[in-house]
């Protein structure tokens, strides 16, 4: 069994990092959510900084790949390159290299990849979810008044119910994404998408699963998500199609999973 610390988890074993077996792994999400609200406080600042520190000296293996380039890779037709990324890990080079707030600020603020992109880029992520997820709940409550007799307002109760309609929806919406990314950068047209949707190859079949349910269930109750739960759930991309690998989290979203393990649970198993 392989163990995926997400971002929460890191913070509370920053101390025991070193104690770590070698079936555990981070990403660079965990990474990017540590970075993004670096300059908060000093305060934060120094706890965040020891994380990322803890985390680079101890060698634990970190998935760099961020979520558009998993999303990209379970299509075989599609190459992507996110400079963001790159991007990231030279930021936290110089993370590494500074000692202070200020300094890190002086070092990294010419930088086009800088601490405030990857601030507003986790704001944003947040703030577009939420305003879709509201957009869709008045398409859908739209839909509902309008019918006259009971079947779309049963219909909006039981999504949550199909699995497969629910992770197929979210796999088209992913889909069209990924090809409207591509088609203005690369100044493309008429991508097939119904072949790219075809060609999934179930790489991350646990987020599928579990975002598909999230994102059925508010709809069906006509409720808003939560500031951060679109960064919770994409931590479960990490997790693969689910086989030998557990989610290290105490997160209320989260650990309740059958694919999470709490903290405490995890350093019971391992006495760290």
């Amino acid at each position: 069994m392989n163990y995926y610390l997400e971002t929460n988890s890191l913070r509370i074993l920053n101390k025991k990092l070193h104690l770590l077996p070698k079936n555990c792994f981070t990403s660079g999400l965990s990474i990017f959510e540590l970075m993004s609200d670096l300059i908060k406080s000093d305060k934060e600042f120094n706890i965040r900084k020891s994380v990322i520190n803890n985390v680079i000296s101890n060698n634990l293996n970190i998935n760099w790949d961020s979520q558009k380039t998993i999303k990209a890779k379970a299509f075989p037709q599609i190459t992507f390159d996110d400079a963001e990324t790159h991007g990231l890990k030279e930021l936290v080079n110089q993370l590494i290299k500074t000692n202070d707030r200020d300094s890190f600020l002086q070092s990294s603020e010419s930088s086009k990849y800088n601490h405030q992109f990857f601030n507003n880029l986790d704001k944003l992520y947040s703030c577009n979810f939420i305003e879709a997820t509201i957009s869709a709940n008045k398409k859908i409550k739209s839909q509902v008044d309008s019918d006259t007799t009971s079947f779309a307002k049963q219909f909006v109760k039981s999504l949550r119910l199909n699995n497969e309609l629910n992770e197929g929806m979210t796999l088209f919406v992913i889909v069209n994404d990924i090809i409207d990314a591509l088609e203005k950068q690369l100044n493309l047209a008429n991508i097939n998408r119904a072949k790219i949707f075809a060609s999934y190859n179930g790489s991350f079949d646990v987020y599928l699963k579990y975002f598909s349910h999230y994102l059925a269930t508010k709809s069906s109750e006509n409720k808003l998500p939560g500031g951060n739960d679109f960064l919770d759930l994409l931590h479960l991309i990490y997790l693969g199609n689910g086989k030998e690998c557990k989610i290290v989290t105490n997160d209320s979203l989260l650990k309740n999973l059958d694919v999470a393990i709490s903290v405490e649970d995890f350093s019971d198993l391992y006495k760290i």
